[in-house]
């Protein structure tokens, strides 16, 4: 995981901020800069009050968008955050 770049002092387009839930010990939000377009990840660690970002591509942003709430969806972010968080 690691800081913004780009997108630090961007505001976010809140019109496609979406809850991906808990996965782990990480609360995780996806949000889009409104400067760049680029999506991010914003993943809250509930024991140690740590926050930090992960860049999501455009596939993975457009596939966590399109999933209903479930077990597909669920399976996604665990897989994503394993790979990138």
């Amino acid at each position: 995981m690691k800081n913004l770049t780009c997108c630090l002092f961007s505001k976010w387009d809140q019109s496609q901020a979406r809850d991906m839930g808990r996965v782990d010990e990480f609360e995780l939000v996806l949000s889009r800069c409104s400067n760049c377009g680029a999506y991010w990840i914003s993943a809250y660690c509930v024991p140690v009050s740590t926050e930090g970002y992960a860049r999501v591509s455009d596939e993975d942003a457009r596939i966590m968008l399109d999933l209903p709430w479930g077990p597909e969806l669920k399976a996604f972010m665990k897989a994503w955050c394993d790979k990138y968080v």
